[in-house]
């Protein structure tokens, strides 16, 4: 009988001890668990393909690149054999004037040229189109509010904002007025 009440005390202890095994392996796990959700989390970001710079971020278009970066504006290129390139400004509108004046504005320094085009919508944003050629080729400058105090104007050089890639990034763009 003392065997046997030794052999089941023994038993708890071994099962005891499995069962403490048993949850510290599980609170590993979670941590594990919640670790790799933190790593797939970053992984997904990448997937989405948005290009941050400093003020603005949009999705790049296939075959695109950055050819250069500074506070006040950004200019990607398609590539290296192609004239697609699109440049973004970003300046705080300290005289308060509507975009779709700012548009007309500057399609007058040079009427020759540019002309003012009635409002798009793309993305949910509203664009004032200056439209102009650029090497005998369609081109168009466009004006957005970002919130009141900031606006941005994109020129997008031989081609308009109907093509595939400048609607991949119109679509996607995001901007940060308080980098600007």
């Amino acid at each position: 009988m003392k065997k046997s009440v030794k052999l089941i005390a023994l038993l708890c202890a071994l099962l005891m001890l499995v069962s403490l095994a048993a949850c510290g392996e599980k609170k590993d796990d979670t941590s594990k668990k919640s670790d790799d959700k933190t790593s797939d989390s970053s992984v997904e970001e990448p997937e989405s393909n948005l290009t941050d710079f400093e003020w603005v971020k949009f999705e790049m278009p296939e075959g695109w690149s950055d050819a250069n970066e500074s506070d006040s504006y950004v200019t990607i290129h398609e590539d290296a054999n192609t004239k697609h390139t699109v440049k973004f400004f970003g300046y705080t509108n300290a005289t308060g004037i509507s975009m779709e004046e700012l548009a007309k504005q500057d399609a007058e320094k040079d009427a020759e040229r540019y002309t003012a085009d009635a409002a798009v919508e793309i993305g949910g944003r509203t664009y004032y189109p200056v439209r102009f050629k650029f090497n005998d080729n369609d081109s168009v400058r466009l004006f957005t509010d970002i919130d009141g105090d900031h606006y941005t104007y994109i020129t997008i050089f031989e081609m308009t904002e109907t093509d595939p890639a400048a609607q991949q990034i119109l679509t996607t763009i995001e901007f940060d007025p308080s980098k600007i």
